[in-house]
């Protein structure tokens, strides 16, 4: 099944909606393994022919170059000829780049939006400077420390590096709050903030947990166990966790997360490369999850220490995958530190699964990657996202999960076991272009602003998703919102399209209030992947 006429003239905006968080952060992160350290000799002899040309440039060309850039461009040259995933990252943001995986960073503790040029407060994390400061959602920043927050040219990059800066700095914010006329100012010392990598750790009924990971950090799998573990104290019998949209990041991390759910001592992993030998990676004997029913969510922005992490776990028939196919990503990388403060990203081997599957996509340098880099988007024009029909591996050699013996194969990501389509609703063009302007983020911002009288009825988001009930009028008031934006609905709209509008503004407002486990608590009682894993567990699903 191809999509329709009208959703292929609107895939361009609906792709970057639906890919672009994942997408950024799979080739921001390109996944840091740990592998066992066996160094890096640069040698040092007569200049290269790289140099020469080089020096030639910079003393006989016409005009005047940059010497930097023109280095950068050769060195991204030669890479290219290897990998997709092989980078050099240049010493301005080698800093950033690492940060990503960080364990916490020096901050104050908001999400924040742009509207209107303006950073607009979401949700302040409890605990953090910010709250202790008294900041609420809704207060506009406009200065820091006598910086600029709002305006056409500031991207979001800019504002981190404003916001962010080392533990009990100071920093004197310019705050401008809902029903007041003139802004006042906040000083706040900079404090430690955790960048936790679980999202959410909820129960979704009396016995099923949900734990959703976004990356695979440093602190990653204390995190997840630390979530387990509060879950089963719960009565958490069976587990889903949601690997949707995550890009990856260490390996060890999703190996110790796979060894928690896998009994005994088995074959987890092994890596081989030309320049490194197999290196086998076995569970141990213990582990905090081995017994319950395990389904993992994963769709095409699920990769690496996703795919890791999936596959073990689908290889050795110990949890259904739900959802859609996976990015594709078998290569693993190390970082090597560069004399000019540099790094770089090197592929130095693959990883293969416990059938003995690599489950890397092809790819092709003599083409440029754009075969490779195109697969999504051809996902989407082929049909695959709407049918499992449609899904045709690429490599017909079949490997054989350990237990049961069910065929799966290579160089195709993880197929899942139940297949999920694309929320039609969610890619509709309107919801989509509105989404992607942050209208949902930002009416429900005003919506708790304006009924400030009805959150003290709540105290969790439970309590919330079983007695808040938008009114006769809530829908007609947000398309009228999103028409004086220059966003305008179609005619008539489905009540398929209608309910995910009305539950993803209130996912909104449980954003703004519990963070991301409200969120994604509102969202898990109309997401189609959780309730097929849920059917799956009550023995209704295949």
């Amino acid at each position: 099944m191809k999509p329709s006429k009208k959703l292929q003239v609107f895939l361009p905006l609906i792709l970057s909606v639906v890919l672009a968080l994942g997408m950024f952060l799979g080739f921001k992160l390109r996944d840091s393994y740990k592998l066992p350290n066996r160094g890096v000799q640069l040698f040092i002899g007569h200049p290269s022919t790289i140099d020469q040309i080089l020096t030639l440039i910079r003393n006989k060309y016409v005009d005047s170059v940059n010497d930097s850039l023109l280095r950068q461009a050769a060195i991204n040259g030669i890479l290219h000829q290897l990998d997709p995933h092989s980078v050099y990252i240049p010493p301005q943001d080698v800093a950033s780049v690492n940060a990503e995986l960080a364990p916490e960073f020096g901050g104050i503790g908001v999400e924040y939006m742009l509207w209107h040029d303006t950073l607009t407060v979401l949700h302040v994390i409890p605990g953090t400077p910010a709250s202790k400061a008294g900041l609420q959602p809704g207060d506009q920043l406009l200065a820091a420390n006598h910086s600029p927050l709002s305006g056409h040219s500031l991207t979001t990059d800019q504002i981190q590096d404003i916001l962010r800066g080392p533990v009990g700095s100071s920093l004197t914010l310019e705050v401008k709050r809902f029903h007041q006329t003139r802004p006042f100012q906040l000083s706040l010392k900079r404090g430690e903030i955790p960048t936790s990598s679980v999202d959410a750790a909820l129960m979704l009924n009396a016995e099923t947990g949900y734990i959703r990971l976004n990356v695979f950090g440093a602190d990653t799998y204390p995190e997840w166990k630390k979530a387990v573990t509060q879950l089963k104290q719960r009565g958490m019998h069976q587990l889903i966790m949601d690997l949707r949209d995550n890009p990856g990041g260490y390996m060890e991390a999703a190996l110790r997360i796979a060894d928690e759910c896998i009994p005994g001592r088995k074959l987890l992993l092994y890596t081989q490369g030309l320049h490194y030998p197999r290196e086998d990676y076995y569970s141990s004997n213990d582990g905090i999850f081995e017994n319950g029913k395990l389904a993992v969510l994963v769709n095409e922005n699920s990769a690496s220490g996703s795919e890791i992490l999936a596959g073990i776990l689908q290889d050795w028939d110990r949890a259904v995958i739900v959802g859609r196919r996976t990015f594709g990503k078998g290569l693993v990388q190390e970082q090597y530190t560069l004399p000019d403060g540099g790094a770089l990203r090197l592929t130095v081997a693959r990883y293969y699964l416990p059938s003995g599957r690599c489950i890397q996509k092809p790819y092709n340098s003599d083409s440029n990657f754009h075969a490779y880099d195109d697969d999504i988007l051809n996902r989407y024009t082929d049909g695959e996202m709407f049918s499992r029909d449609s899904i045709h591996p690429r490599d017909t050699t079949p490997y054989y999960t350990r237990i049961r013996k069910r065929v799966v194969y290579a160089e195709n990501g993880i197929t899942p076991d139940i297949f999920v389509p694309l929320d039609s609703a969610a890619i509709d063009p309107f919801i989509a272009h509105a989404y992607a302007l942050g209208l949902f983020q930002f009416y429900a911002l005003q919506y708790y602003l304006t009924h400030s009288s009805v959150w003290t009825k709540f105290r969790e988001w439970t309590d919330f998703a079983s007695n808040f009930d938008w009114q006769p009028g809530d829908l007609e008031r947000f398309l009228t919102f999103c028409r004086q934006q220059g966003i305008y609905p179609p005619q008539h709209l489905t009540h398929e399209e209608q309910t995910y509008i009305l539950t993803r503004l209130k996912a909104e407002l449980a954003r703004i209030l519990w963070g991301s486990e409200g969120y994604d608590g509102i969202r898990a009682a109309t997401d189609r992947a959780v309730q097929k894993a849920i059917s799956w567990m009550q023995g209704k699903e295949k």
